[in-house]
């Protein structure tokens, strides 16, 4: 009856590690149709603001409305706004900016 409980255990653990597997691969596979159909890959503009508000360089701030990875490896920023500390009021608006970021 042991034998039997750790069977399905085991059976079940690699179930869910098949989905999850399954999971992966179908999210690569739609980075993947974005890219080739689109010429671009969607950013998430909230965790890249975020990200942009906790690492600014000399007290300057970036938030955008919304981002693209291009296949050629630039980042696209719409809407783009630069504030320069606490300031309410930005003090440059872009509608669109292309983004180089060295690593």
């Amino acid at each position: 009856m042991a034998q039997n409980r750790k069977s399905l255990t085991m059976r079940l653990a690699a179930l869910c590690l098949q989905f999850l597997l399954l999971l992966a691969l179908l999210v690569q596979l739609l980075v993947i149709n974005c890219a080739l159909f689109y010429g671009y890959i969607p950013l998430p503009a909230r965790q890249i603001n975020g990200y942009l508000s906790t690492h600014s360089i000399h007290d300057l701030r970036l938030v955008a409305s919304s981002y693209k990875l291009r296949i050629d490896g630039q980042i696209e920023a719409f809407d783009l706004q630069m504030f320069h500390g606490d300031a309410q009021k930005p003090m440059l608006c872009a509608d669109n900016a292309r983004l180089e970021w060295s690593i």
